[in-house]
């Protein structure tokens, strides 16, 4: 559709009609000027006629001869500049001043003759094959005593008439046209001054639109009223639709920071089965590597089957569905999918889907853990017990008579009995640890030498009684921040499995240093080593890479994973390097300043 300034729709409108009406006046004007022309015309000439009616009866001149008549027909005739023509009853033209009446047709069936021969005066406007021109005609009877004698016509050429109108005619239209050009440059000009205010509204409103005009419609000081009302309307109506827009850009600028601080993944999608949003944390769980997903098909965009069956089952039924599947990339990962039904306000069939992605791999390896664990605590038990169980019944049986071997059998008991408490005990500490500690108010600055001096101190019996050699060599000016008690027992630990696996003649080397704001102790053995394949487990509860060895070193599988928790608890970590048969090396990072996990 072609774009038309509305001054340029309305202006040749208006143009026509004044045109038109111009014209329409003018030739009002000239018909009426025309008719009332004539009429003045045929006025005269009835007045003539009757004049020389008069003349004619009162000179009795039908009866002096038709010399006489001619003669004053003519006189008559070239006098007041008019044709006179005298025509008896039958029709015979008795004298004209103009032409020989014997030339003349018989005039009884001319209109004007038949009117005035019934006694009406009568009149007529024709053709003059006798002048060969328009003439008008009028006659009136001859009444002599009563009687009808004759006719007197009187006709004048009507060319000086429409020579006349021409003339006005001529004027009447030049002044038309001067009328027609003066009220198109008034109509425009009038044109001009609506439709410029409403052009200055449109200019506006569009740099409105455009954002080139940020807050208000301005026009000029004489712009008529009800543009000026129309303009406050809409700088109203701006201003509500700017807040408005705040509003939802806000609403939506919430909207997307929830969405992409979101561990869950989120997707939503229309009722055609195409996707309407997404957040970074579903790109992430379902492997999509589009650039672009919103407005894509489902099956295009989640490269995976059963995903994309949950979905198709909400919007078809209506209804919410929950599973668990597994990452399509052949990861371990388990993927918990719930995908609910998007109602529409006024209900029915729903507009679409929501779909919430959960990574809930932790949670099941969690409970595999706590089954294990549990598993694995019911196992150490159940040693200690059967076998406490079973020497007690042999000594209910009789043997404590046999002193040699109720001894023994006692010792047994009180070693398992003992190994129950050492289990019981770690585990208590690894509950102490996941659910009492990590306080700022047991931290204090330690000085690292003398905390590992300390814990040698403690484990120096066991190294002489087993042939191991203990070396430490640290700084004096190496300080942390942690809660001693905690940081003996990691470290006690950690020297006690390096003393154990040592070996007769075995050397354990301590050292500490300052690194990346840490303060790291390292502790180092010479002994079996641990394969490569268990290092990543070693921290686990219960883990032993020989069992048969930890248990008869008297071990509880606990020790690592207790380090661990401790090392956690002060915002550091443990590392572990290691080579079989080759001895392994445990560091140990505390900060140097107060940084628990949990501040």
């Amino acid at each position: 559709m072609k774009d038309t300034r509305l001054l340029w729709k309305l202006y040749p409108s208006y143009l026509i009609i004044v045109a038109l009406s111009v014209f329409l006046s003018g030739m009002l004007v000239a018909g009426t000027f025309k008719e009332f022309h004539r009429s003045e015309v045929y006025n005269d000439l009835k007045a003539k006629a009757s004049m020389i009616g008069l003349a004619v009866v009162g000179q009795n001149l039908l009866g002096s001869g038709r010399g006489r008549l001619n003669s004053y027909c003519t006189k008559v005739g070239d006098l007041i500049a008019t044709r006179i023509t005298l025509i008896l009853p039958d029709g015979q033209v008795l004298c004209d001043s103009k032409k020989n009446p014997k030339l003349m047709d018989n005039h009884r069936d001319r209109p004007e003759v038949k009117a005035a021969l019934s006694g009406h005066m009568g009149r007529s406007v024709r053709f003059s094959h006798t002048l060969q021109k328009d003439m008008m005609y009028v006659a009136v009877p001859l009444v002599v005593d009563g009687a009808i004698k004759g006719v007197v016509r009187v006709a004048m050429g009507l060319g000086a008439v429409d020579g006349a109108l021409a003339e006005v005619r001529k004027n009447i239209f030049i002044g038309s046209l001067v009328v027609a050009i003066l009220a198109g440059i008034l109509c425009f000009v009038i044109i001009r001054r609506i439709s410029r205010p409403l052009e200055n509204l449109t200019d506006e409103v569009e740099m409105l639109r455009a954002g080139k005009r940020r807050q208000r419609l301005y026009l000029a000081e004489n712009t008529p009223r009800e543009f000026v009302v129309l303009a406050n309307a809409i700088n109203e109506m701006a201003a509500e639709i700017r807040d408005r827009i705040k509003t939802v850009e806000a609403a939506k600028g919430d909207l997307e920071a929830i969405l992409s601080s979101m561990s869950e993944g989120v997707v939503a999608i229309d009722s055609q089965g195409s996707v309407v949003m997404l957040n970074d944390a579903s790109k992430r769980l379902l492997d999509i590597r589009l650039q672009k997903a919103e407005g894509r098909s489902l099956e295009e965009v989640i490269a995976h089957p059963q995903v994309c069956g949950i979905v198709r089952r909400t919007l078809q039924r209506g209804e919410s569905v929950e599973d668990e599947v597994a990452r399509a990339n052949g990861s371990s990962k388990i993927l918990q999918i719930s995908a609910v039904p998007i109602q529409n306000l006024k209900g029915g069939k729903a507009s679409g889907a929501l779909l919430v992605i959960n990574d809930i791999t932790k949670i099941r390896q969690a409970e595999q853990i706590r089954r294990d664990f549990v598993a694995n605590v019911s196992h150490e038990l159940r040693t200690p017990i059967t076998a406490i169980k079973g020497f007690a019944e042999t000594l209910a049986d009789g043997a404590l008579n046999d002193k040699k071997n109720a001894s023994k059998f006692l010792s047994i008991i009180s070693d398992h009995a003992d190994r129950m408490e050492r289990i019981i005990q770690d585990l208590l500490i690894l509950s102490s640890l996941e659910y009492g500690s990590g306080s700022f108010e047991d931290f204090s600055r330690i000085n690292a030498k003398q905390l590992v001096e300390e814990s040698v101190k403690a484990y120096e019996p066991i190294a002489r009684e087993r042939g191991v050699c203990i070396a430490h060599d640290l700084p004096h000016d190496l300080n942390l921040a942690g809660d001693k008690r905690l940081l003996l027992l990691a470290l006690g630990n950690i020297v006690e499995n390096a003393i154990k696996y040592s070996g007769k003649g075995g050397h354990v080397a301590i050292s500490a240093c300052r690194k990346d704001g840490n303060v790291v102790i390292s502790v180092r053995d010479n002994g079996c080593g641990i394969p490569k394949e268990d290092l990543g487990r070693i921290f686990e509860r219960f883990y032993r890479v020989d069992k048969a060895r930890s248990r008869q070193e008297g071990g509880t599988g606990l020790g690592l994973a207790i380090v661990k928790h401790i090392a956690s608890i002060h915002g550091g970590r443990v590392e572990v390097e290691s080579s079989l048969n080759e001895g392994s090396t445990f560091s140990l990072f505390i900060p140097t300043e107060p940084s628990p996990y949990g501040s």
